[in-house]
């Protein structure tokens, strides 16, 4: 079983106050050409279709000529909801698309769908988990009373049991310890939405999305397929790809790893405004591209975005670090560390802003609140 596994199209975002959405019509029907040159059997989407979980009319359209174009080759399509967006929504009429091939994950309600397919080695089977949290797992199970991430998972993928003697994929958008983010993402503070990536020793196969950069995790076959498209100046070393997943015999899987090439590539600069417009600093950019800009000059230059914008047209951000901005910037920041529970950020905060220590009601009163907040209804349950 041979197909292509994709994750994060985040479909209908915007970079700054610049619209992608010419630049994601072109990486999709580039996915679709290198669907048809490498003749896979189908296509996995693990999640995060949209941007938002109400996508604007044109991200709707973009997705439904992506599906057209796919199911036109006669494959399979099979697409979970990530945490951007509303599974009720993704799944609509997907009674109707399952008789063309596309199986689109229902909401969660504590049945993981599986998918049987057969070929010349045999019965595989997909399984398809949207993203889920520890209170989904609570509303679907009543003898469930955990509290984190993995031991929600680890008591989902309990209950799957699969048949190990024959080849098993999991389709799925989770935060797996050990693998690298980006700042595009939304990740739970202080580490609590990791989950343990043996959690999936039964699978031959974890198609996964949520992080954004291309990656392994534990073993070759946990894998990110990463976004199609780079999302922000953090993604900027990013080698974005498409992952070409060949299952044979059981215990035998081959993975390839194709470049994407955007229409658009993401640029930092730093120097002097006479450094930046420099020819030989212009030509080693491509014209097109988003720029993100750093003035050095001592001497804030207020026609400095007009100069740079008759060499850069498609700039993003401009800001300055020179003496006077580290001087002026009297606002003392630190790094969130992972291990740092929620309440104890709070805590921090409540501390400078006050002068004081919490007491046990305030303390008490912050617990529930994070509770609540981690837990709210988001209308992707």
């Amino acid at each position: 079983m041979k197909f292509a596994h994709l994750a994060d199209l985040h479909i209908g975002k915007r970079l700054y106050e610049y619209s992608l959405v010419e630049n994601q019509k072109d990486i999709l029907n580039k996915i679709v050409e290198l669907v048809k040159v490498n003749c896979v059997d189908g296509v996995v989407i693990s999640g995060d279709i949209y941007d938002k979980s109400v996508p604007p009319v044109d991200a709707v359209k973009i997705m439904d000529d992506f599906l057209s174009a796919l199911s036109s080759l006669e494959i399979f399509i099979i697409i979970i909801g990530g945490n951007h967006d509303s599974v009720a929504r993704l799944s609509f009429a997907s009674k109707i698309l399952e008789k063309n091939n596309v199986y689109i994950s229902p909401v969660f309600s504590g049945n993981v769908e599986k998918i049987e397919m057969t070929d010349n080695f045999g019965r595989i089977n997909f399984y398809l988990l949207p993203y889920i949290r520890p209170v989904n797992v609570r509303r679907a199970y009543e003898d469930f009373e955990g509290e984190t991430f993995t031991e929600a998972l680890k008591f989902v993928m309990d209950k799957i049991n699969p048949d190990t003697s024959i080849r098993n994929v999991l389709v799925s958008h989770q935060f797996v310890t050990g693998a690298q983010k980006s700042d595009s993402e939304e990740i739970y503070v202080g580490g609590s939405e990791n989950v343990a990536y043996t959690l999936f020793d039964d699978f031959d196969y974890v198609a996964l999305g949520h992080l954004h950069m291309p990656q392994a995790v534990g073993r070759e076959t946990v894998r990110y397929a990463g976004t199609p498209l780079k999302y922000s100046f953090s993604e900027i070393s990013h080698k974005k790809s498409m992952t070409i997943v060949d299952i044979r015999e059981k215990g035998k899987v081959e993975i390839e790893v194709i470049p994407l090439i955007p229409a658009q590539d993401l640029v930092e600069l730093k120097g002097s405004l006479k450094e930046l417009i420099n020819e030989s600093v212009v030509a080693s950019v491509e014209c097109n591209s988003f720029v993100k800009i750093t003035l050095t000059d001592e001497v804030l230059k207020n026609d400095a975005l007009d100069v740079l914008k008759q060499f850069y047209p498609y700039i993003v951000s401009i800001g300055y670090d020179n003496s006077m901005t580290r001087q002026n910037n009297v606002v003392q920041s630190r790094a969130v560390s992972e291990e740092q529970r929620p309440e104890e950020i709070v805590e921090e905060l409540f501390v400078q802003q006050n002068n004081r220590q919490m007491n046990d009601v305030e303390r008490g009163l912050t617990e529930k609140l994070v509770k609540k907040v981690w837990e709210r209804e988001y209308e992707t349950d």
